[in-house]
């Protein structure tokens, strides 16, 4: 629920079923979780977590961390899916954020600009969608960002463009954000060069969702563009969370 996840204990009304099975064999003990289309039955996604006896009363804390940690990537891409077989003329603004997303990850000159027109048509129809606003901002911070070479831009254009993606990703703070959107305006805080803030929101991310994997890599990219950029001398560091143990 932290991650955004909508639960129910009617299994007629949900759109996936989790289900979990429970192995014990000597001191092992391992935990395998599907995600199944609750319409076709398919299996989209499967999980296994493993611990040992001496762990019995700490593994159902541990596996369902490990669990809510993994199953986001595998409900984000199920609805992608979901959102690219709809109808053009049936698309919400979610579903043009989904299918941007996937877009989006390509890292490509012409699947941003399509991200991008999606995402326009998204915010058109809903400018207070925060995921839609923050992925907009990643989006341009990419063709911004010299890190990525989706264009030929002059100095002076992607210095326009990392100050868009900031105006946006300022914006979306200003929506209702979770830590999907949280990590995703870090990510652009990032490409802008402004470390100090992308910190300061990938820790606001990890405040609301400990298990979020797309903000735990956001951590470490900070990390690596600090050392990068700003090389810190012993005894210096950003403020950093710690793992869940």
């Amino acid at each position: 629920m932290r991650a955004g996840i909508a639960v129910s204990n009617r299994p007629e009304l949900a759109r996936y079923h989790l289900s979990a099975t429970l192995h014990r064999a000597g001191r092992d003990i391992g935990l395998t979780s599907r995600l199944i289309d609750a319409a076709t039955g398919h299996h989209l996604w499967a999980h296994r977590h493993v611990g040992t006896s001496e762990e019995l009363f700490s593994f159902e804390d541990v596996a369902a961390a490990s669990v809510a940690a993994a199953i986001e990537s595998g409900l984000r891409a199920a609805e992608s899916d979901r959102a690219w077989r709809k109808p053009n003329r049936d698309l919400t603004a979610n579903n043009m954020t989904l299918r941007a997303l996937r877009l989006a990850f390509a890292l490509e000159a012409d699947a941003n600009s399509r991200a991008l027109d999606l995402l326009g048509q998204a915010i058109d129809r809903d400018p207070d969608h925060a995921f839609a606003v923050a992925l907009s901002a990643w989006c341009i911070g990419q063709r911004g960002s010299p890190v990525y070479r989706l264009t030929n831009a002059s100095v002076q254009d992607r210095h326009r463009m990392r100050q868009q993606a900031t105006t946006l990703a300022r914006r979306a703070l200003t929506l209702r954000c979770g830590a999907s959107e949280l990590a995703m305006v870090g990510n652009a805080f990032v490409l802008t060069g402004d470390l100090e803030t992308a910190n300061a929101v990938i820790q606001k991310a990890l405040s609301v969702n400990g298990s979020s994997a797309w903000a735990w890599s956001r951590n470490g990219l900070i990390d690596v563009c600090a050392q990068r950029m700003y090389p810190l001398r012993s005894g210096q560091a950003l403020h950093r969370a710690r793992p869940c143990s």
